[in-house]
């Protein structure tokens, strides 16, 4: 089993899917603060940044409205459809017979959810990164330094709802394609999904936070535990997802 997985997993995070999907993660991330990054680089006449400009800007992109819109989609590029492309184009008809049922279906289930929360967890990083490289020049000197107390905590707690966030995404688009066998699906579900909590929660459970995606990915005072508690929550959904995708996957591939 473990060769299985790990073949899978090569695909996923060395397949040139992956890497589209981390560039276009940092490229959300950077339109999500982009009026406040144009004002502050291109219209500050030469000026010297405020000191902690590149940071603020990063707390901006983590919780703006592109990446709520974007990430449910991103999430599902790396690994989500290649089970219903093996299934559809015959592939997975020679390989059954060296794998398994079991081993199959776990490889593409933990390749899937691994790659898209690495994207997602990965863009945050390279993003913070790269701005840090570009913009820290600019910038006024902080006495506390690049990294205000606290904030190594608060990245790493970004980072971990971003993983959960596209694991489950990406797990839920798994699942519905091997439900539906339609690719379309797979890449659209988690964002149709998605949206219809938004307008669930928005217009009818206001009270009920945890309905909304947007929480998920930036949990608010109301969250028990913080990002551990909303953590928690897209663990657990993300189980009933991979369950979901086993019981179907299964009973798929022993009819062939």
């Amino acid at each position: 089993m473990n060769e299985t997985i790990s073949s899978d997993c090569r695909r996923a995070f060395g397949g040139a899917a992956f890497r589209l999907t981390l560039f276009a993660a940092v490229l959300m991330l950077a339109a999500g603060c982009f009026n406040s990054l144009y004002k502050s680089v291109f219209l500050n006449n030469g000026r010297l940044l405020p000191a902690g400009t590149c940071l603020s800007l990063y707390q901006e992109a983590v919780s703006s409205q592109a990446v709520f819109l974007a990430a449910p989609i991103l999430s599902t590029l790396p690994y989500t459809g290649t089970y219903l492309e093996e299934l559809q184009n015959g592939y997975v008809k020679a390989f059954l017979p060296r794998a398994g049922f079991k081993r199959y279906i776990f490889g593409k289930l933990i390749a899937c959810g691994l790659s898209g929360g690495a994207a997602l967890a990965a863009g945050v990083i390279v993003f913070l990164a790269a701005s840090g490289l570009l913009l820290s020049p600019l910038e006024a000197a902080d006495p506390q330094g690049f990294f205000p107390p606290g904030f190594l905590p608060g990245l790493l707690d970004t980072c971990t709802a971003y993983f959960c966030a596209g694991m489950l995404f990406s797990l839920f688009g798994l699942a519905v394609s091997a439900a539906t066998e339609s690719r379309y699906l797979a890449y659209t579900a988690p964002f149709i999904c998605s949206y219809f909590l938004v307008i669930l929660r928005s217009r009818y459970f206001k009270a009920l936070y945890v309905l909304d995606p947007r929480e998920w990915l930036v949990p608010s005072a109301a969250w028990p535990h913080g990002t551990g508690g909303s953590a928690l929550l897209m663990g657990e959904l993300a189980l009933l997802c991979a369950l979901w995708f086993v019981f179907t996957a299964e009973r798929r591939l022993r009819s062939l």
